[in-house]
């Protein structure tokens, strides 16, 4: 059956009986042009025009023809109306994606689309001072959800600290009353239009505004990316400006950002390391490779860059990585990680191993390449035991002998493994005493002074 529009219905049976009274169509035809006549949509416009031409006609075959068109004009306009209102809204996630998190950013404006059509929430959220910030103006936590309603093409404006247009930088909840100054210096009519005849003389009388205002509801503005995809847009920033390549793609987002965010944090915290990359390069792959759990593939000389794989196939779950990292320090094979850490343990480790690789290089700088790989393993057992002689300031109970009671098994295979598995646990939880021994020899380091304790 034909969908008719309902000002067209309202004519179609006077106009096509036979015993219709004219007056009565007369004041029907004019009833619907007058609505027609107020609608700002031209296409529909004109199809509904077109089927008051057919009426007046009394031609039911040119009727059934304008309908048929009118209705195509409705369902298109449905359809444009919807593309810009989530226009709209992807255009205001971009803005709170890009502001959101920016410190200098303290503040939205609301900013009416020049075409704003009608007296609506809108014009009150742009015109009043509903935080003391100033016109328009709210905290970046607490602005409205947008778009406020169908066809809404208002914007928000970001406004940095110091910023002229602010009123105070703190903000202070006075919706209430702003609300009310701003209803207070419209004229009657305009008062009416926005809140309608009973609800201005409700707010006269003084009801709240907010329930009888257009459009009003409390759902505050968020950014729909998810946070993980906006954590890794800056991760790659970063990424670039410190001399990292990585290729994470086969790892899923929650887990590879946990992975690349270590990253990040290692390299700011430790500027020699960061000084390194950022002149040789760090190299970062996930890929198939063959062996246990969490295996990796890792290869560094000092002078080049620094390449690290990771077994793409055992990192896949985000459960099954805090198990299987959970398992394993209950059976002493890896140190303990809180349950939030466990995603990272397997990169934690591995930049444990390039830190200390940067640091015994820059011991061994000099040394004939016939000599390196002694020398090399001759320095790892220098940083041992002189991590251990911090250990022993913090807590007199560890020895050469004892040190082990604090250790993973993993970690008593060598040198070099007893720096890494420190390297994580320093990083992934609550830091036993050599994970906070190793973190003062990590100081010691980037500042250039001594890391033997005489």
């Amino acid at each position: 059956m034909t969908v008719q529009p309902k000002h067209a219905r309202r004519l179609l049976q006077p106009a096509l009986s036979k015993d219709y009274q004219r007056n009565a169509f007369k004041r029907a035809l004019c009833d619907a042009q007058r609505n027609i006549d107020k609608l700002s949509t031209q296409g529909l416009k004109a199809a509904y025009n077109g089927i008051i031409d057919a009426i007046s006609k009394g031609n039911e075959e040119m009727v059934d023809k304008a309908i048929y068109v009118a209705t195509q004009e409705k369902a298109r306009y449905f359809a444009e109306r919807i593309a810009r209102t989530e226009k709209a809204r992807a255009y205001m996630d971009g803005v709170m994606y890009k502001y959101a998190n920016d410190p200098d950013c303290i503040a939205f404006k609301w900013k009416l689309s020049s075409r704003h059509p009608c007296d609506d929430i809108c014009d009150l959220y742009a015109h009043a001072d509903l935080w003391s910030m100033g016109e328009g103006i709210f905290p970046k936590d607490k602005v409205p959800s947008l778009p406020v309603h169908p066809n809404c093409m208002c914007r928000l404006v970001p406004v940095f600290k110091g910023s002229s247009r602010l009123k105070s930088e703190t903000p202070k909840d006075r919706i209430l009353d702003g609300g009310m100054e701003y209803i207070k210096s419209l004229s009657k009519s305009h008062r009416t239009s926005l809140l309608g005849e009973n609800g201005a003389k409700n707010v006269d009388k003084g009801g709240d505004w907010r329930k009888y205002i257009k459009g009003f509801f409390s759902k505050i503005m968020t950014c729909r990316i998810p946070h993980d995809i906006i954590q890794e847009s800056k991760i790659t920033k970063a990424f670039k400006v410190a001399g990292v390549s990585c290729d994470f793609s086969a790892i899923p987002r929650g887990i590879r950002v946990a992975m690349k965010q270590e990253v990040v944090d290692v390299l700011q915290g430790n500027p020699k390391f960061a000084e390194y990359v950022k002149a040789h390069g760090l190299n970062l792959k996930a890929e198939p490779l063959r062996g246990a759990y969490g295996v990796t593939s890792y290869y560094f000389r000092g002078g080049e860059s620094i390449d690290i794989s990771i077994n793409e196939n055992s990192f896949q779950d985000k459960a099954v990585i805090k198990k299987a990292v959970d398992r394993q320090a209950k059976s002493n094979f890896k140190m303990p990680a809180s349950e939030n850490e466990a995603l990272h343990y397997t990169m934690s480790h591995e930049l444990g191993h390039a830190i200390e690789t940067v640091a015994v290089y820059g011991r061994i700088a000099g040394v004939s390449d016939y000599d390196v790989k002694s020398a090399y393993l001759k320095e790892t057992g220098k940083i041992k035991k002189e991590i251990i002689k911090i250990a022993r300031t913090i807590d007199s109970n560890v020895t050469n002998r004892t040190y082990k009671n604090w250790l993973s098994a993993y970690g008593q295979e060598n040198p070099r493994e007893f720096f890494a598995e420190c390297h994580a646990n320093m990083r992934c939880g609550s830091p036993n005493v050599l994970g906070k021994a190793l973190e003062e020899w990590l100081r010691r380091w980037n500042n250039g002074e001594k890391t033997d304790v005489r």
